[in-house]
């Protein structure tokens, strides 16, 4: 009985922080850096690193900038360093849920939070 009544409270559980989940994506929407500052530029380059497992990256000033999807590929020397020949490009997405800036990486949809100044693709013409 004891067992029933577990199984149904995380069945509840679930349920409600899979909805929670889904509502947090649904608010995302794509956005761009503001302005590419040398802070900025320090901070995407600190959390795509940590996004891939903390290799070093170089991110391009521009990044984010103009478009919201940034592609990271790996170079031989990267891929060898985490035990893999062969590696496809990771994409991640910038979006804003209006207050914050998250790095999403698209093949899972996990986020990373950003510590820059962010706007909303769509208000942009």
């Amino acid at each position: 009985m004891k067992a029933l009544i577990t199984t149904k409270l995380l069945l509840i559980a679930l349920v409600c922080l899979a909805c929670g989940v889904q509502r947090v994506s649904e608010s995302l929407q794509p956005a761009l850096i503001d302005e590419m500052s040398p802070q900025a530029h320090s901070e995407l380059q600190r959390v795509v690193s940590q996004a891939m497992g903390g290799i070093q990256v170089t991110v391009g000033v521009e990044a984010l900038t103009y478009e919201s999807l940034l592609v990271v590929e790996l170079g031989r020397k990267q891929m060898r360093s985490i035990g893999r020949e062969y590696s496809r490009p990771t994409k991640f997405q910038l979006v804003s849920d209006g207050d914050r800036c998250l790095l999403e990486r698209l093949t899972d949809g996990k986020l990373w939070e950003l510590q820059v100044s962010c706007k909303l693709k769509s208000n942009i013409q």
